[in-house]
């Protein structure tokens, strides 16, 4: 073959091979960002958790910590005015538009069925007086004080459960992360939506609906033990 029959090959294999390098540069920048979303909801979660373990158990109190940490997502800020409108963006996704999932698996209603005291209810507030946020003056709580003088063979006939494995606080969260990386962002979606299983749960449905959005679903899960009291959640 001579040189003149080589003329503009390499430009005919730069088109052949191009497209599929950028495809290649572009995905790997999306696996990045989806890694940098789960380290930032991994961390929202263990500071929701974190929050719950002193707080009662609280769902208000564990939204509100996963959405303070969760400031740096939504451009954080150098001033508290920036931090204050960050702060708002994520409550404005998060919650009012619904892309976040956040639950309390344990403890269980089952669990407060077995552990919980109605009776414990008068001493957490100051003088006797319920403190905020406690709810019906029957709603059962579930000690976190001194467990080391509870038996744990003394398991529940509801639960399954001793009053240690009670006293325990785990928390799921899933969070509906936007992407905006060209081309990588519909492949990857295309593909996590072939593979959605479709599971008829709370975060079966809600994984399938944030793909369905256009937002990666990112899970995290974190177990704490109680620092204070449980308080059963409202009906």
């Amino acid at each position: 073959m001579t040189r003149r029959d080589e003329h503009g090959s390499a430009m005919i294999e730069f088109l052949i091979v191009g497209p599929l390098l950028w495809v290649i540069l572009l995905s790997i920048v999306q696996i990045a960002m989806l890694f940098v979303a789960r380290t930032e909801v991994d961390y929202a979660t263990f500071m929701a958790a974190r929050a719950g373990t002193t707080g009662h158990a609280e769902l208000t109190v564990m939204r509100n910590a996963y959405l303070m940490a969760a400031i740096p997502m939504y451009g954080g800020g150098s001033d508290s005015t920036q931090l204050a409108d960050a702060y708002l963006r994520a409550s404005r996704d998060l919650l009012t538009d619904g892309h976040l999932l956040l639950r309390m698996t344990n403890p269980t209603s089952a669990s407060y069925v077995d552990w919980g005291d109605p009776t414990l209810r008068a001493f957490e507030g100051d003088n006797g007086a319920p403190a905020p946020g406690c709810g019906v003056p029957t709603q059962r709580v579930i000690p976190g004080h001194n467990l080391a003088y509870w038996s744990s063979a003394d398991i529940g006939s509801t639960s399954g459960q001793s009053i240690h494995d009670a006293s325990v606080l785990k928390l799921e969260a899933m969070q509906g992360v936007r992407q905006i990386i060209p081309l990588a962002d519909s492949l990857f979606l295309h593909v996590m939506r072939a593979e959605d299983p479709h599971a008829q749960t709370v975060s079966g449905l809600f994984y399938t609906e944030q793909l369905a959005q256009g937002r990666f679903p990112v899970r995290s899960e974190v177990t704490l033990h109680m620092q204070s009291d449980a308080f059963e959640p409202s009906p």
